[in-house]
C-alpha cells in the first residue's frame, strides 16, 4: 500500500521527526491545502527546526481565511475575541 504524503508528515510528526514533517506538509500543502490542525503542526515543525520566519505565514493569508472551528475556540485562551 502507498502512503501519502500528509500521512508520512503526520507519522514524521509524531515521532518528532521535524525536518521531515515540515518538508512533507510543505509538500502535502502544495498539492492540497491543509486543514487547521495539520497547519499547525506545520508552523510548529518549522519553528521547531529553525523556521521561524516561516512559521507563522503558514497560518495567515486569503487560502487561510475559514471561519474558526470548534477546536480553535477552545484552544484560544479566555478573553481572546473571536
Amino acid at each position: 500500500m502507498r502512503i501519502g504524503v500528509l500521512e508520512r508528515a503526520r507519522a514524521s510528526f509524531a515521532q518528532r521527526s521535524w525536518g521531515n514533517a515540515y518538508a512533507q506538509f510543505v509538500t502535502a500543502d502544495a498539492a492540497t491545502p491543509l486543514d487547521l490542525d495539520d497547519l499547525e503542526k506545520l508552523a510548529l515543525a518549522a519553528y521547531l527546526t529553525g523556521r521561524e520566519e516561516e512559521s507563522i505565514p503558514h497560518l495567515r493569508g486569503p487560502a487561510r481565511t475559514t471561519k474558526p472551528s470548534v477546536t480553535t475556540i477552545r484552544s484560544a485562551p479566555p478573553g481572546t475575541p473571536s
